[in-house]
């Protein structure tokens, strides 16, 4: 119920369209109690040979019949708008804290299962909780008529409770099997939307690396899984609509040779019997709706219980930043006694201090697992450090607000990402309002301008899933000409240069030499022959600093550097 609760947050955002909503059904719901006992009193009429009442009341029921279809109408009309507007709000809610979330709740969830909650959960949700308010509502005017049947024939009203009673009962004991199948489904569907998404974003390296079958029999097993909870849940929902189905024709069965019983002793008038029928079949047609919302509700609680998971930040709490706008920075960056740790027990950078002055070219160098990304990603924040300090300007970066951190600093990956749209779109989701002369000389920067201009399409060039129309190097240089466009002071190079040719890379290095005449720019580099021009290197050794200078001091001093460098001489 508290998710149900929480779910109507939403849904009284719309309460005028809403409270229509519900006017109007019972509007529809008190035509259905009427017309019933013009449809007895018209069949009386006919048995009592009255041809003229039998029109006058047969007139009046397709009357009230052709306005209860036009309501349907309108009920059905509001209600896509009002169910609309709600899935919107979830999805764009849940998109918003999606995005907000650390960067660890993507390291550690599978991005199917984030989907999954974002797609199918809230479909699941809206589908049906707007069954659920129909058969509220309906349950509402079968209430009322059984109050109706009480003050006609108490006795059959009597076996309407006991219906209801029995139902309950039933509900209580397969309701709660149910809903355990369908958590562990929704686990599984996760888990089969995840390998689906990876097949199909690797589906190079599944064919190059000869993985089809290796992928599909991972693929069957869990579509096999899938299957057998499938079946069982619906052998669980076969049993229950027996069951319930059962008691429907034994309760109709009943009551039809109560109410024709008390007609024939003389305790209950004809046109009643026919009401009292209709009203029965209403009864009955609302059990079956509440049998199949009854099941339907179980899936909507876990489902309900996977959004809220997120928006209520029960996995993972949101990404927290200060509230200090900083228009400008000169880019000076300084690490105190930094220590920082993924699982809290093994230090990736341990109590590290460093200075790195604004407008310095600076390389960050050392073995794999020495913690030059994780440098990284503390300096962007995607993970925060529980000791020490890291300043910009003087500033912790802890007050710094989102915006102000994303604009200052911008990072080029050695995988960078580039979106499904044209290559101007790329580049102009970080200055929109860029002008062609604009976006022109961040590629010339990049030296990626010449082969633009050279496509069909230029800039209007659609590049496709990830990029996957360029080569490696084209990818990192459109990505340098973001970066460059965006104008951050800070620009860090994650192995930028690493997926391009000699050529390509030397242009690149001058680009970077040309930005760091009035930037700060740091490079983290495997290969040491690409950064030795730099103005320093920083060598990181088991997340220390362990030595800091020129490619020729440390070449000179330093015996750790120097089996590093000449491991790349040999590596070519």
């Amino acid at each position: 119920m508290y998710y149900f609760k929480r779910l109507w947050s939403y849904i009284r955002k719309y309460k005028a369209r809403v409270f229509i909503y519900i006017a109007i059904m019972i509007t529809s719901f008190f035509m259905a109690i009427v017309y019933p006992v013009f449809w007895g009193k018209a069949v009386v009429k006919v048995v009592e040979h009255d041809f003229n009442a039998f029109l006058l009341f047969f007139g009046i029921y397709l009357i009230l019949y052709l306005i209860d279809s036009i309501i349907s109408i309108m009920i059905g009309f509001l209600a896509s708008r009002i169910y609309g507007m709600v899935t919107e709000d979830l999805r764009n809610d849940l998109y918003k804290k999606i995005v907000d979330l650390p960067v660890e709740a993507f390291d550690k969830t599978k991005s199917g299962e984030i989907i999954n909650r974002v797609s199918e959960s809230t479909n699941t949700v809206v589908d049906i909780t707007a069954r659920l308010l129909r058969v509220g509502i309906r349950t509402i005017r079968e209430l009322v008529l059984i109050v109706i049947v009480f003050f006609i024939c108490p006795e059959i009203a009597m076996m309407y409770l006991v219906m209801i009673v029995l139902m309950y009962a039933i509900f209580k004991k397969y309701g709660a099997k149910i809903k355990t199948i369908t958590k562990s489904m929704r686990k599984n569907s996760d888990a089969y939307v995840s390998n689906l998404q990876q097949t199909i974003q690797g589906i190079r390296e599944v064919k190059s690396l000869g993985l089809k079958n290796n992928s599909l029999l991972k693929f069957k097993t869990v579509v096999r899984i899938i299957r057998k909870k499938e079946f069982k849940a619906s052998d669980i929902r076969r049993v229950l609509g027996t069951m319930i189905a059962m008691l429907r024709m034994l309760v109709l069965g009943v009551v039809l040779i109560a109410a024709g019983y008390y007609v024939y002793i003389g305790k209950l008038l004809a046109d009643y019997f026919f009401a009292i029928t209709s009203y029965t079949q209403l009864i009955m047609g609302t059990v079956d709706l509440i049998t199949e919302v009854g099941v339907d509700v179980q899936k909507a609680s876990v489902a309900l219980e996977r959004i809220f998971e997120i928006l209520d930040n029960k996995l993972y709490p949101d990404e927290k930043f200060g509230d200090k706008s900083v228009e400008y920075i000169k880019g000076d960056i300084e690490l105190r006694n930094v220590s920082f740790a993924y699982d809290d027990t093994n230090e990736v950078l341990e109590n590290l201090s460093l200075h790195i002055p604004k407008n310095k070219k600076l390389a960050i160098v050392g073995r794999s697992g020495s913690g030059k990304s994780t440098l990284f990603s503390l300096l962007l924040r995607f993970y925060d450090f529980k000791l020490g300090e890291i300043l910009i300007d003087g500033v912790n970066i802890k007050e710094f607000d989102e915006d102000s951190l994303r604009k200052h600093i911008s990072v080029i990956r050695q995988e960078p990402f580039l979106f499904n749209s044209t290559i101007k779109q790329n580049l102009t989701m970080v200055k929109p309002n860029a002008t062609i002369e604009e976006l022109r000389e961040a590629c010339k920067i990049a030296y990626i301008d010449e082969y633009i201009m050279s496509l069909p399409k230029q800039y209007d060039t659609l590049i496709g899933e990830g990029g996957v129309n360029l080569s490696g190097g084209q990818k990192q240089r459109i990505s340098i000409a973001r970066a460059m466009l965006k104008k951050s002071k800070i620009m860090l190079f994650d192995e930028a240069t690493s997926a391009l040719d000699n050529e390509s890379q030397y242009n690149v290095k001058k680009a970077i030499d040309e930005v760091a005449k009035d930037h700060t720019v740091i490079i983290i580099a495997h290969r040491l022959s690409t950064v030795i021009d730099c103005d320093e290197m920083i060598l990181l050794d088991a997340g220390k600093v362990v030595a800091r200078g020129t490619h020729e001091e440390l070449i000179r001093h330093n015996e750790v550097y120097n089996k590093l460098y000449n491991v790349d001489l040999i590596n070519g």
